[in-house]
């Protein structure tokens, strides 16, 4: 039957509530989710890291579906970005990835609706690459609730962030 956006991600949160919050203790304060998220590893690595001393790697070998996809990410509230310009920044390192990854950036309306996206399917992280800085910058718009960031790994291979940053930007930054 059809759903309406929110009643759909209510339905989505409560369906991978337990799974979550059994992966959340690894990274507090962000949630894990994706399509077939399970068959991904999502882990803190004290080895390889941009600065500081860790990072969150995600990884899968053996991907045959290349819908599969895990994300991690965070909701906050758009309120103090309204009528802003917004980037969210991370530096992202990967290894032998055949599907792609990114950072990816949403704002959803009062109802839970999108109202502005991007994940860098048009220029996405694929192969393998040192850490480099990567970045999506979307105008919050006055009907924005609720912000939403993250990276992503779609298929085989391993990716890892870190130095996520949310923030306010001049105009000017493309």
């Amino acid at each position: 039957y059809l759903l309406s956006p929110k009643q759909y991600r209510k339905q989505f949160k409560q369906l991978f509530r337990r799974e979550v919050e059994m992966r959340e203790s690894k990274i507090k304060g962000w949630l894990i989710s994706g399509n077939n998220f399970d068959k991904y590893e999502v882990e803190m690595d004290h080895e390889q890291f941009h600065s500081g001393t860790r990072s969150v790697k995600l990884s899968r070998e053996n991907s045959l579906y290349t819908e599969d996809f895990v994300t991690v990410m965070q909701q906050v509230s758009a309120k103090r970005y309204v009528d802003k310009h917004v980037r969210v920044s991370a530096y992202l390192k990967s290894e032998a990835i055949e599907g792609w990854g990114g950072i990816w950036f949403r704002v959803d309306g009062k109802e839970y609706e999108q109202l502005k996206f991007d994940n860098m399917q048009n220029r996405p992280v694929v192969g393998t690459n040192e850490w480099n800085y990567y970045s999506s910058v979307l105008d919050i718009d006055k009907e924005a609730t609720v912000l939403n960031f993250g990276f992503l790994l779609q298929g085989e291979g391993k990716l890892w962030a870190d130095d996520f940053s949310l923030e306010i930007v001049s105009k000017d930054i493309p």
